[in-house]
Order: structure tokens, then C-alpha cells, then sequence
């Protein structure tokens, strides 16, 4: 038997690019600063996770690099490739980090569908882009979202004086990364 289906979110072509650099060189033009940095490897897809540990390594490390606290993140930009079971670990993942925090919670997939290696690139130029107007964009098409995510995810944009982000990506075969932007 074969059978057809439609998958919504489909893949797209795109790209994202930004100029890593000292700040001493960037002058004016600098639109955030590298706070800091986690990477992690599992070896596995997100959605194949059991937990999230990889993503939360990650995330821990760049928090440590950074040198601050979980508590200092006012808003996320997270991976949310749009699979039920690798959604729901991030939301997991995400809820044991912000703890009590409400630090707002998006994502641009929806918006654009899945352009693989260029995800990453681009959704790092739209937090970018996001610290700097302060203004947590909502995550388009969501209309119900998963009552067990504990996270708060506007349906609206929102104004908010944003001084650290954290971006969150998840590359298939298991690579897992964080990056903390801090404004200039």
C-alpha cells in the first residue's frame, strides 16, 4: 500500500550570516556581543534523547562561560524543529533551566519551514536582531500550544528590555549548541 502525506513546515533554501570579530574592531556597527558558548555532542538527534542532556550540557556551558546565571536570561530562541517528542525534550531541557524564570520563549522555523544547515545562521541573525529592537517576536502558527510545556511562548510580539538571549540549535547526528548574547 502507499499512502501520501502532508507535512506542513516544509524544507526551505536560505542563509544567515554575521561577523564574528573583537570588539575593539567593530566600532559602531556592533549589533550584539558573544556572552558565551556551549557545544555538546550525543551522537544522537534530539528527538531520539531521552532527556535533553546534551542540549542542557550545552547550555550549561555557555552560561558558565559566560559567567552568569540562568537567572540573567530574559528571553530564548529555540531550536523547535516542529517534532512532537524533540519539542517537548527542549521544552523540558528549557523549563529545568529558567526554573521559576518567565523569560519569554520563540521560534523563527515556523515562520521561514526547516532550511538545515542554514537554520542555524539564520535564526542567530533574527536574535540578533531581536536583542536589539528588544522585542520578543511571536512564534507564528502557534495556536495550541502543548500544556505541558511549562514555558511562556507569546502569541504576540512583545516589548521587553532584553539585555542577555540565549540562542539554542540541534543539528542532526547529535550536535547540540548555545550560544548567550549579550547588546553591545
Amino acid at each position: 500500500d502507499l499512502v501520501l502525506e502532508l507535512h506542513i513546515g516544509q524544507l526551505c533554501e536560505g542563509a544567515g550570516m554575521l561577523v564574528l570579530q573583537r570588539a575593539s574592531n567593530a566600532g559602531t556597527r556592533a549589533r550584539a556581543r558573544l556572552l558565551g558558548a556551549g557545544v555538546a555532542y550525543d551522537g544522537a538527534m534530539l528527538a531520539d534523547e531521552e532527556g535533553g542532556e546534551a542540549l542542557e550540557q550545552a547550555v550549561a556551558g555557555a552560561l558558565q562561560r559566560a559567567g552568569i546565571g540562568a537567572g540573567s536570561i530574559d528571553a530564548v530562541h529555540a531550536h523547535a524543529a516542529g517534532t512532537r517528542k524533540g519539542d517537548a525534550i527542549e521544552a523540558a531541557v528549557l523549563a529545568r533551566i529558567l526554573g521559576s524564570r518567565r523569560a519569554p520563549v520563540h521560534s523563527s522555523k515556523a515562520t521561514f519551514g526547516h532550511t538545515l544547515g542554514a537554520s542555524g545562521g539564520i535564526e542567530l541573525a533574527l536574535a540578533v536582531e531581536s536583542l536589539g529592537l528588544g522585542i520578543v517576536p511571536p512564534t507564528a502558527n502557534l495556536e495550541r500550544p502543548d500544556p505541558a510545556f511549562s514555558l511562556e511562548l507569546p502569541r504576540a510580539a512583545q516589548e521587553r528590555p532584553l539585555k542577555v538571549l540565549l540562542k539554542t540549535a540541534s543539528a542532526m547526528g547529535g550536535l547540540h549548541a548555545a550560544l548567550l548574547l549579550g547588546r553591545p
